[in-house]
């Protein structure tokens, strides 16, 4: 079956995203796969699907798979992106728009310079954990953990450039749990007003750019007293703005820009 789909990227998160809204298909884990592969397929680090929704407060509905087509709860780049192709493709002609995933509700906003703004609701800081491993000179690692629609572990580091992220990453996405995988955040702070992070995404490995990666760094930093409340974070792929007034009745917003790669179609087989 020929579907059609669009290439975007935020930061270098890479996304493909198929609206199955006038266009109908399966997706297994195994074609998901296929199409991720970065020589065979279109790749990406996320597959976005765009459903309808049943509840009338809501304009749409959308799933997200990893690239290994593990189906995952949110993805605040991924969102960012969504926005942008909801109003190029004109299944919307909103710039506030209303979007519920696995994870939660997200409120996404295009303002009149292009920039996208994501309400991602409120960042649960569930504690704080200490991990053992077999890594040298990492035998030890102190975990904050963090729900922000999807389970993020973040590390605070002193040099971000020597860590090991895969490596790290890995094994805390396999150990740190028996219930379910996690993303882990490696943030160093620059200032009280800028930090920088690089992400191991499950399923993934680590990718350019991560929007509830960034916001889960950020609540860390704003609950501790180490960071204020509107920060740059500053990823391989480039720069997102983070503003949480903190506490639990507040909601973090994400802004940032995003770009189309192209449009294409293609032939999905089994």
């Amino acid at each position: 079956m020929l579907i059609y789909f669009s290439k975007m990227q935020g930061l270098g998160n890479d996304f493909m995203i198929i609206e199955n809204l006038n266009q109908k298909f399966i997706l297994s884990k195994k074609i998901i796969k296929k199409l991720s592969n970065r020589n065979l397929g279109i790749g990406f680090d996320q597959l976005l699907l765009v459903e309808k929704h049943n509840n009338r407060n809501f304009d749409f509905f959308y799933r997200i798979f990893n690239a290994n087509g593990s189906e995952v709860e949110n993805c605040g780049n991924g969102a960012r992106c969504l926005a942008k192709f909801l109003f190029e493709k004109r299944l919307t002609k909103k710039n506030l728009i209303h979007v519920e995933t696995y994870g939660g509700q997200l409120i996404l906003y295009i303002n009149k310079t292009n920039l996208i703004s994501v309400n991602m609701g409120k960042p649960l800081i569930k504690g704080f954990k200490k991990i053992k491993t077999n890594i040298s000179y990492f035998k030890l690692l102190e975990l904050f953990i963090v729900r922000i629609g999807n389970p993020h572990a973040i590390l605070i580091v002193s040099n971000i450039n020597k860590i090991p992220v895969n490596l790290i990453g890995k094994f805390i996405e396999n150990n740190l749990f028996y219930t379910e995988k996690f993303n882990v955040g490696f943030m160093q702070i620059i200032s009280p007003f800028s930090i920088k992070l690089r992400v191991f995404e499950r399923g993934v490995g680590e990718t350019l750019a991560c929007g509830t990666g960034a916001c889960a760094a950020a609540s860390v930093g704003i609950t501790l007293g180490y960071l204020h409340k509107n920060i740059k974070v500053v990823l391989p792929g480039g720069k997102l703005k983070i503003k949480w007034l903190g506490g639990l009745n507040h909601s973090l917003y994400m802004i940032g820009s995003v770009k189309k790669v192209f449009d294409g179609c293609i032939y999905l087989t089994k």
